[in-house]
């Protein structure tokens, strides 16, 4: 099922074999260099998730502390404009500084739906993001194991029980995919 150089002949030619026996050991650098880099890539992909996990985490607690500080200065100019209405009915400000005040409050008040509307947006679009980002570790992850799954094939088996009649490759020689090494 794979190719590879034959690298052991663990059963002779005239020897009894079981069914899943292994025959001849071979070896592929390629495949072997194709698992490193797909546990490489992996690895890679998990430390990503993890550094937006962190990111994400960071960025909540920031919108938090955020909405924290204007609820309070929310707090500070709603209690200031309050005082500015009753100078102002006693005209002891003027008509800009108590304009500028509730101007500050509503303000205030913006800045903190634009917060709130910021957290709504970041925690969709981290949970699409890693959502996106598991799916494709998942995909990565089964793509590593076929090619583990292939490693193993480089193990070559007897099909069948029986007496191995023919086993035609040399230790150093080359077999290509599905090549027929032998006969039971």
């Amino acid at each position: 099922q794979e190719g590879g150089r034959v690298e052991e002949k663990l059963i002779e030619e005239g020897s009894m074999v079981k069914k899943g026996d292994i025959i001849l050991i071979l070896s592929n650098p390629d495949l072997h260099l194709n698992i490193l880099d797909s546990e490489a890539q992996l690895a890679e992909k998990e430390n990503f998730l993890r550094n937006t996990q962190i990111n994400m985490e960071q960025q909540r607690l920031q919108i938090k502390r955020d909405l924290v500080t204007l609820k309070y200065d929310i707090e500070r100019k709603e209690r200031n404009y309050q005082q500015n209405v009753i100078l102002m009915k006693d005209n002891l400000i003027s008509k800009e500084e108590f304009i500028r005040s509730k101007e500050d409050v509503d303000m205030a008040y913006q800045s903190r739906e634009l917060a709130l509307e910021r957290q709504k947006q970041d925690s969709v679009f981290y949970s699409v993001n890693i959502n996106t980002m598991i799916g494709n570790l998942d995909n990565m992850r089964k793509n590593l194991q076929l090619v583990k799954d292939r490693a193993e094939n480089l193990n070559v088996r007897a099909p069948i029980d029986g007496q191995l009649g023919l086993l035609t490759p040399e230790i150093g020689q080359s077999i290509q995919r599905g090549a027929n090494m032998g006969q039971i």
